[in-house]
């Protein structure tokens, strides 16, 4: 049995999944194939992203319990007619396992499906559709009603952790080297990575602090600047965590802690990283 990019074993072709909509409201899936992933973001995720992908199609049927097994025989494809969808096959791929809430209620012995056309939201998208599709049918007015009060709260949430962010990085622009060690090194990471991955990154940063603050000459700030480069390359390489987003608050980070020590110029870490 394969296992997905969350190191969990994957379902088999034909297993079928119920999965809640609402109180008291449910409606399943199946898995009707694997493939294999047309792309993979980067050598160093092969090892995370060359596996199997599902294909998933959700059934066109809502019910007060889980499916029986003469409706799962009897199943017919849920398509979408919410927000303009045109009968859009509900079929979703997926490299993990179910998520909670998901349980197995039985197999398909021909689990058939279109295709998924690259769209990747798997089991969860599976289970927001036929969740949308429902309310689309039976109460969309308090359905647009919640969409519209979603997108104010959202927007005004982006423009909170904007005005947050600006002030922390200003803190952080702002502080000794002393005391940059005891603030958030990069606040900028919140929301790309995982808080663990985030922690590794931000203590090797702080030993950067202590060891800046020790060296006593140019090329020894360099060399603890490549010292911690080199660090986060090797963890980097274990990961794969470091794209574009994430490169560039780093190596804004590394750049004003070197400062801070007296070095001048840009990208001070650009001659040691590999990221």
């Amino acid at each position: 049995m394969a296992r997905g990019q969350d190191g969990k074993k994957q379902p088999e072709v034909g297993d079928v999944f119920a999965f809640p909509i609402g109180k008291q409201r449910y409606s399943f899936c199946w898995v009707a194939r694997k493939t294999r992933p047309e792309y993979l973001y980067s050598t160093q995720l092969k090892k995370f992203l060359d596996v199997p992908y599902l294909v998933i199609a959700c059934a066109d049927f809502v019910g007060s319990k889980p499916p029986t097994a003469d409706e799962i025989v009897g199943r017919t494809l849920l398509r979408l007619t919410t927000d303009g969808c045109k009968k859009e096959a509900c079929v979703r791929m997926d490299s993990c396992a179910p998520p909670r809430g998901f349980v197995k209620v039985g197999r398909m012995a021909k689990p058939g499906a279109p295709s998924a056309k690259d769209n990747y939201s798997g089991f969860t998208g599976i289970q927001r559709e036929a969740k949308r599709q429902w309310q689309w049918d039976h109460e969309r007015g308090k359905l647009l009603a919640d969409d519209v009060a979603e997108a104010r709260a959202e927007a005004a949430a982006e423009v909170a952790a904007e005005k947050a962010l600006k002030t922390k990085l200003k803190r952080r622009k702002q502080a000794t080297l002393a005391r940059v060690g005891l603030l958030e090194l990069l606040p900028d990471w919140d929301g790309l990575v995982s808080a663990s991955h985030r922690s590794a990154v931000e203590k090797l940063l702080r030993e950067l602090c202590v060891n800046l603050r020790a060296a006593r000459d140019r090329d020894a700030k360099l060399a603890a600047i490549e010292a911690t480069v080199g660090k986060v390359n090797r963890w980097n390489d274990r990961t794969g965590v470091i794209a574009t987003e994430e490169r560039e608050a780093l190596a804004t980070a590394i750049d004003e802690l070197g400062h801070k020590a007296g070095l001048r110029g840009r990208d001070l870490a650009g001659d040691f990283r590999d990221w």
